[in-house]
């Protein structure tokens, strides 16, 4: 009796494949070619204007590179406005560099457990712990550095943030408000750089 050889092996698995693709329901088979045709007579009757998108300068992907560029401008300085579902503001703050999630981490967020060094086999992917070593989501939703270095963090709790790099004409009077000259208590010299500092 003849070994069958691991290249065999691989071409009839291949073949039995390939077969399960094109052998399955009559139903699902006529679905698709219906697909395919009709995307190929709407590629036809309307092909992708890819002429005049280059002529256009790809609006959105400049818009996200400007977006990229001024969060990472260590000279920026940009203004919240915490307001209420009801459009009542809440507080105002002047800040450097951008509002952050606290739930953002340095370190992979998951990970592959199981791993055998000799196979290179690996196992199942987990929930790896936050940059402070723990697990779990942080209390807050957003955060941010003022211009005196004060860290202020905001809760979860439906208000609603905005932030822009020009003052906004706000009326109303903020419901809290607090001291621009404050310092932090602790300060660790990591925003060197960043808000003009």
């Amino acid at each position: 009796m003849r070994k069958i050889t691991p290249l065999v092996a691989a071409l009839v698995g291949t073949g039995l494949t390939l077969a399960a693709c094109t052998n399955g329901s009559s139903a699902q088979d006529q679905s698709q070619q219906v697909t395919d045709t009709y995307q190929q007579a709407a590629q036809h009757a309307v092909p992708y204007p890819l002429s005049q998108m280059e002529a256009g300068g790809w609006t959105e992907r400049r818009l996200l590179n400007e977006n990229l560029l001024r969060q990472n401008d260590p000279n920026a300085v940009h203004y919240v406005y915490l307001m209420t579902p009801a459009a009542q503001l809440v507080a105002q703050w002047t800040i450097k560099g951008m509002v952050f999630s606290p739930n953002s981490q340095m370190t992979n967020s998951q990970s592959v457990v199981g791993c055998s060094t000799s196979n290179g086999a690996c196992g199942v992917t987990v929930d790896a712990p936050g940059d402070n070593g723990t697990w779990g989501p942080e209390a807050f939703c957003y955060a941010f550095f003022t211009t005196s270095d004060v860290e202020v963090k905001l809760p979860c709790n439906g208000m609603v943030p905005i932030e822009a790099d020009a003052p906004l004409n706000i009326k109303t009077q903020p419901v809290i408000t607090y001291d621009v000259n404050a310092a932090p208590s602790v300060n660790h010299n990591g925003l060197a750089g960043i808000g003009g500092k």
